[in-house]
Parts: C-alpha cells; structure tokens; sequence
C-alpha cells in the first residue's frame, strides 16, 4: 500500500510502463472522491468516465478505456502520457484492471486535466 495524503489504503500501484519507468495509477473511485468530480463504470465499454469542475473553472469529461493509451477530454482524443506531460512515454500509459479486479487509472494524466496537483515523493501520493 502506498499512502495518499498520508492515509495508507490499497488504491495506488506503481505500474512499470517502459524499462525502468513506473507510472503512479490510482483507484478511480478513489481518485474522484479526493478531487470531488463524478465517475461511472461502463462494463460492457470498458470505459471509465471522470466529469466535474477542474480547479480552474472549466467542466471537463474525462473518458478512459480498459488497456488504451488514448483518452478522450471534453470530445477531444489525447494521449495519456502525453497529456500528463510526459510525451516521451506515449502510448505506453494505459488504465488497466489488476489481477485482483480492481481498476486503476493514470493519476498525473488526471490531475493535470483536473488542475490538482500531484506529488510522488517515494513514501506516497499527495494530491490537492
């Protein structure tokens, strides 16, 4: 487990997405319940779905699916890692479902389209 905002819960994974590169992906219910936006489940789609207000005022839907690299932001395709600021990994960050069941989602790819910020400082998560 990797605590987030100093709150240890079973929600965050480092995901190796290149040799030597992880990327921090989080529980989506999770995630939306720490930056306050709405999300849903499409099974069947294996899509996942964020929408809400970003700390600048601006309504964004945020689309996800299963085993993609390629979101879609207020109608709008884009590559997650390049939308996290990280273009040299793109195409290689994709939401993904766990051994277990559980979903997890790019975090910096959504904090940065919410305007939260994110830090990963070895010893956990802090958003806000």
């Amino acid at each position: 487990m990797i605590p987030v905002d100093g709150v240890s819960i079973q929600a965050v994974v480092l995901a190796s997405v290149a040799p030597g590169i992880v990327s921090t992906m989080m529980n989506p219910r999770v995630f939306a319940d720490f930056i306050g936006s709405n999300v849903d489940f499409d099974h069947a789609a294996r899509t996942i779905t964020f929408s809400g207000i970003s700390t600048h005022g601006v309504e964004q839907t945020v689309v996800l699916t299963l085993d993609s690299p390629t979101a879609t932001v207020n109608g709008q395709s884009i590559d997650i890692a390049t939308g996290a600021g990280q273009g040299q990994l793109a195409g290689q960050i994709n939401p993904f479902v766990s051994p277990d069941g559980r979903s997890y989602v790019p975090a910096r790819f959504l904090a940065t389209i919410f305007g939260v910020g994110i830090e990963f400082n070895g010893n956990g998560v802090t958003l806000g």
